[in-house]
Order: structure tokens, then sequence, then C-alpha cells
């Protein structure tokens, strides 16, 4: 009695562990069609980027070496480490976060002046702001 019991149980088991597999290569079918999703929309991008490129040089005689000095400053911020709270500035009309040298909000549209922005108390925690 004891053997029919076990197998019954291993059936089980073995019913179950069939189950997750298909649902594991069900997921890694999904993800990997969200994956080719992903490029085809980063190379519809890119192409969308080059032909902006390609409008902007051509109207405004702008050189390849403005523009990646350009690409250059706007990335620094996020090449540098996670702002300490005390380096974090708010927006004084609705505290939403504001990047460095910032001159609007993104948000709320208010213009970035010493006087409506304030630099958040230093907490001990990093507050990312209004989500």
């Amino acid at each position: 009695m004891w053997n029919v019991v076990q197998q019954v149980q291993i059936r089980g088991l073995r019913k179950g562990q069939a189950m997750a597999d298909r649902d594991a290569h069900w997921e890694l079918s999904r993800h990997r069609e969200k994956a080719e999703e992903l490029e085809d929309d980063l190379r519809h991008l890119s192409m969308v980027c080059e032909a902006m490129w390609s409008i902007l040089s051509e109207r405004l005689d702008v050189s390849e070496d403005e523009l990646l000095q350009r690409v250059l400053t706007m990335d620094e911020p996020t090449t540098v480490a996670t702002p300490q709270p005390s380096q974090v500035v708010r927006c004084g009309s609705c505290g939403a976060v504001l990047p460095p040298r910032a001159k609007a909000c993104q948000m709320c549209s208010a213009a970035v002046t010493p006087a409506i922005a304030r630099p958040t108390p230093a907490v001990g925690r990093w507050d990312p702001g209004p989500r």
C-alpha cells in the first residue's frame, strides 16, 4: 500500500514539474518576443535620430563635433554618482527633483531661479521625489 501512495505522489510531482517547465518555456518565449520588440524600437529610434541629425546639420550647418560636445554635456549628469540628499534640488512650485543646470521644471514648467529652487534637506536617505 505504501508503494502505491509513493507512486501517486511521484506522478503528481512529475505533473507539477511538467507544468512548471511549460510555464517557464512560455515565459522565456514571451521575454524573447519583448526583447525583439525593444530591438526593433531601438533600430527605429536610431534611424529617426539619424534623419533628424541630417536635417539639422543641413539646415543649421551644425558640425558633428558640436553634436558630440552637446551629447557629452547632456550625458554628463548620468555618469556621475547618485546625488546625495544635500545636492538634490527640487522645484519650489511642485517639489519635483530638478536635473543639474535645469532652466525650467519638467513637471510644472516653472522657471528655475535660485529663489524658486530649493535644496532637499539631508535626512540620511535620498528621496527621488513624487512619482
